[in-house]
């Protein structure tokens, strides 16, 4: 935003979307900029019939009201989207908004490393959430509806765990994933069951918050992504929870006066010792083949 110009009251612009036809008009913007994204845009009379609205002047008003937040006109007179208004029409396309959604509960032939029953997984309304018989939470995540038109439970999970790895690497690298502010992240102690250490991470701008296993720090490490392909493995395939660095038995511990983790990682015939800072960045790994009995 320039200098120049001023910011739109949240009100005032969540307003201009209470008509059906305003809405229409931002589906329809967003279905031309899929079928044409390099050069997305219509002109006004190609989006009015389009958009199904026979009188041009109530068509001109409910239009106008869409221009700055939602809609932009560019210099050759067509009309097209806004980030603002991107952002608006995914979320109406997923669901984000109005849909509801229902799977599982669902047995994900995987078992809670703390007391051994199996895990079960569950969708509703918009939370996807694996925990064991015991109650045990071992995975929880948030998508949009969209995201379980068609899938299954399994299918789900591994959407989930694979939007938890660029979450953390986004916010790992200082950026909040949801408005695109600062955010501050940290490793805390924690008294609860599960790894001794959090990664957890909130932004001031906008409110969202992060708490996961410190472990999830190594996600996208190369020395670690590196191990696992060593054996045969992927980070990015099967459940997270059974991951070795996810596992709440994961060796971690405080070291240099409590300003670092050092965390270790078995795989095969190698372990990895990962240092991270206390804002859980990895700073240093070292890898050592060993011998199992």
């Amino acid at each position: 935003m320039s200098a120049d110009e001023e910011a739109i009251e949240p009100a005032t612009a969540f307003a201009a979307l209470g008509d059906p036809i305003r809405v229409a008009v931002l589906e329809t913007l967003a279905d031309d900029r899929r079928s044409d994204p390099d050069e997305p845009g219509l002109a006004f009379s190609e989006l009015r019939k389009r958009v199904g609205v026979r009188d041009s002047g109530r068509f001109r008003y409910h239009l106008e009201k869409l221009r700055g937040p939602f809609v932009e006109q560019t210099d050759d007179g067509s009309y097209r989207l806004t980030y603002a208004g991107s952002e608006v029409a995914t979320a109406i396309v997923a669901g984000t908004y109005t849909e509801r959604a229902t799977l599982g509960p669902t047995d994900l032939d995987s078992d809670c490393e703390l007391c051994g029953a199996g895990a079960v997984g569950r969708y509703d309304d918009g939370v996807l959430s694996v925990r064991c018989a015991n109650d045990h939470r071992l995975f929880v995540w948030s998508l949009p509806p969209n995201a379980a038109s068609g899938a299954t439970l399994r299918e789900l999970v591994r959407t989930a765990t694979l939007d938890l790895y660029q979450t953390v690497e986004t916010i790992r690298a200082g950026t909040c994933p949801d408005c695109y502010a600062s955010v501050e992240t940290r490793l805390e102690p924690t008294d609860g069951a599960g790894q001794p250490y959090r990664f957890r991470a909130r932004c001031e701008a906008c409110g969202s918050t992060l708490d996961v296993p410190a472990g999830c720090c190594l996600v996208g490490h190369p020395e670690v992504e590196a191990l696992y392909r060593r054996h045969g493995r992927s980070i990015r395939d099967g459940y997270w929870w059974e991951l070795e660095f996810a596992r709440a038995d994961a060796p971690v511990e405080r070291v240099d006066g409590d300003e670092t983790l050092r965390m270790s990682v078995g795989v095969g015939d190698e372990t990895l010792r990962a240092t991270l800072d206390d804002r859980g960045r990895v700073t240093a790994t070292d890898v050592e083949s060993v011998e199992r009995e």
